[in-house]
């Protein structure tokens, strides 16, 4: 099964990887031996990679969506319906949590996945082999047989993201990148005005260990190089104790790098 992902993020700043799209990678991979997964980042890909990327036909397409590329990803859809009419696009990402159904006002999606994605997408690819009803995944919204937008109930946030393999980096073309990213918590407990992370996440925060945090930067620099990493969870140091035994681990080991939050 063939999926391609798309990363609007043509005007942004920074080059980095997307790792909602990569950790969407991996854990599929776990119930699926059969995924062969395409990336597009608008940011670095090449025009002649661009068209490449379209001419491919695929069995999925994911789009993660965020506001400040809203514009982007529906110049996108006019590609993708395009090249490619009949093939199902499924939306995610911060901008569709927040949003709702009415993505399905602003977009010809198919599908959309809100709140945390993993489960969610891995059961939409169940769907789509005729393993799975569209209506008992939880997280997902849909287009029924009028075109009407269905909204699941939510999914349950994922209690231990210790259990989460590492993300597919493999995905990207990391040599493109000059910074390693990474998140190792998700969400924040608090409910700042100027933040949408409270309407996400709903005030709740979960954090990896500071173990598989440093495994995790181990890999980076044995597969990808040494980089300069950048963390970029909504509040890192909430949990000082883990942060504190973070910093430890680093010395401990002598990993020599510059890191941010």
């Amino acid at each position: 099964m063939k999926i391609g992902f798309i990363f609007p993020n043509k005007d942004r700043r920074y080059r980095t990887i997307h790792l909602g799209l990569a950790y969407l990678a991996s854990y599929a991979r776990q119930f699926h031996d059969d995924l062969e997964f395409r990336v597009l980042d608008t940011r670095v890909a090449s025009s002649k990679e661009t068209k490449m990327f379209f001419k491919n036909e695929f069995d999925l397409i994911g789009i993660t969506v965020f506001s400040p590329v809203y514009f982007e990803v529906k110049n996108l859809f006019n590609k993708i319906r395009k090249e490619h009419p009949e093939t199902p696009v499924c939306l995610g990402g911060p901008y569709v949590t927040t949003m709702r159904e009415e993505i399905f006002e602003e977009t010809p999606a198919d599908f959309a996945v809100y709140g945390e994605g993993e489960i969610t997408f891995s059961e939409l690819i169940s769907h789509l082999k005729g393993e799975r009803k569209l209506e008992n995944i939880k997280g997902l919204m849909f287009r029924n047989g009028n075109g009407k937008p269905v909204v699941n109930p939510s999914r349950e946030k994922i209690k231990d993201l210790n259990e989460l393999p590492l993300p597919a980096y493999d995905i990207f073309p990391m040599g493109r990148y000059p910074l390693h990213r990474m998140v190792t918590s998700r969400g924040c407990p608090y409910g700042c005005a100027w933040c949408n992370s409270s309407s996400i996440w709903d005030q709740t925060y979960r954090t990896t260990d500071p173990e598989k945090m440093v495994e995790e930067i181990e890999f980076l620099i044995r597969n990808y190089g040494k980089k300069i990493f950048v963390f970029g969870d909504n509040s890192f140091t909430i949990g000082l104790t883990g942060a504190a035994r973070f910093c430890d681990l680093l010395l401990e080991k002598k990993i020599d790098i510059l890191w941010s939050v």
